[in-house]
């Protein structure tokens, strides 16, 4: 009688066309036999398609007007071909998060089920993992909800901290620990949208934060910039052929007003007087050339001294002191000076 045998080549439900061929074949023969299946009744039916609609999907996968055992387990694995599907795509949509964790698990336990093919075996898995599959099943309704509500704003969000791990450090000691714990909930919380109304709001104060602090050092930074190429403007209009020798302004201002990061930006400040003398060097060394052209004599490029270099730090007390100190410096740059004709000092 129909469902009281069941076809099976190696352990696993076969049709009894498939079951006809690997008989015939000689090499496949020991692989196949057939076993008695349990029989269902209606009622054990009614409760395998009662627990798959209420307890564990809160969803109509298979109508409840079927009674046939095999054709309602046939309904209920065509119903979790698209939810797998969906789930698929939502893998590749958001692996990069965190909560994507939920969305792999049911996808993981969907998949088993429709791998299976013995229909009992569909049964006894089903029921074996009901409440792993219903509490996987809930994580993953709030992970889609939150996806579709929340994701381009909480993606945002993943953006700020990667561009901003330089800057968190810069805010003090008042936001640390808030800093830390926003870090934290972007890094580690699989479960987003259980505290995503007050990281939201962090969010906003950190990033009015930085953006205030990066502003204000931008301007500092600018106009200490402007101030210098005023210098290195006024220097070159002393020059017959003072073009392209120089860094260009323009590009430069461009660049520190594009800057978001407060360590670049500390940076080129800290830069600043070291960018001034290496362009006022090249104003000065174009000077020498042309005065040489001028004069007919031979140029010689001077070579860069740094003061600082040329003596070791000491304490001065006295007049006396500070004609030693000078006098040594003296003695080293004249001995530079012989063997270099010139000197840059800076």
């Amino acid at each position: 009688k129909k469902g009281l045998r069941q076809f099976e080549y190696r352990s696993e439900e076969i049709k009894v066309k498939e079951f006809a061929e690997q008989a015939l074949n000689s090499r496949e023969r020991d692989a196949i036999t057939v076993s008695k299946t349990k029989v269902y009744s209606q009622e054990e039916t009614a409760n395998f398609i009662s627990m798959v609609n209420n307890d564990i999907f809160a969803e109509v996968l298979i109508p409840s007007s079927i009674t046939d055992f095999i054709k309602a387990v046939e309904t209920f694995k065509e119903k979790l071909k698209p939810k797998l599907d969906t789930l698929s795509k939502e893998i590749d949509m958001y692996y990069q998060s965190q909560f994507a964790t939920h969305i792999k698990t049911f996808h993981k336990y969907i998949e088993e089920l429709c791998l299976i093919r013995n229909p009992e075996e569909v049964v006894k898995r089903t029921g074996d993992q009901k409440n792993y599959l219903k509490t996987a099943r809930d994580k993953y309704m709030q992970a889609a909800e939150f996806a579709n509500r929340n994701f381009e704003d909480y993606q945002r969000m993943i953006t700020f901290v990667e561009d901003n791990r330089s800057n968190f450090t810069d805010l003090g000691e008042d936001y640390t620990i808030r800093t830390e714990d926003f870090i934290d909930y972007i890094n580690n919380d699989n479960e987003p949208w259980e505290r995503f109304p007050q990281m939201r709001k962090l969010y906003n104060e950190l990033n009015k934060a930085i953006r205030e602090r990066v502003k204000a050092l931008r301007e500092e930074v600018v106009e200490k910039y402007e101030k210098i190429f005023e210098e290195i403007d006024k220097r070159k209009a002393e020059l017959k052929d003072g073009a392209n020798i120089t860094t260009n302004k323009d590009y430069l201002l461009q660049q520190i007003n594009r800057d978001t990061s407060l360590d670049k930006l500390k940076l080129q400040k800290l830069q600043a007087n070291s960018f001034k003398r290496e362009n006022l060097k090249k104003i000065e060394d174009r000077k020498q050339e042309e005065k040489a052209v001028k004069t007919g004599e031979s140029y010689t490029k001077p070579i860069d001294v740094q003061i600082v270099a040329e003596i070791e730090p000491t304490t001065i007390s006295n007049e006396q002191e500070l004609d030693a100190f000078l006098q040594k410096l003296k003695e080293q740059l004249m001995q530079k000076l012989k063997n270099n004709k010139k000197l840059w000092l800076n």
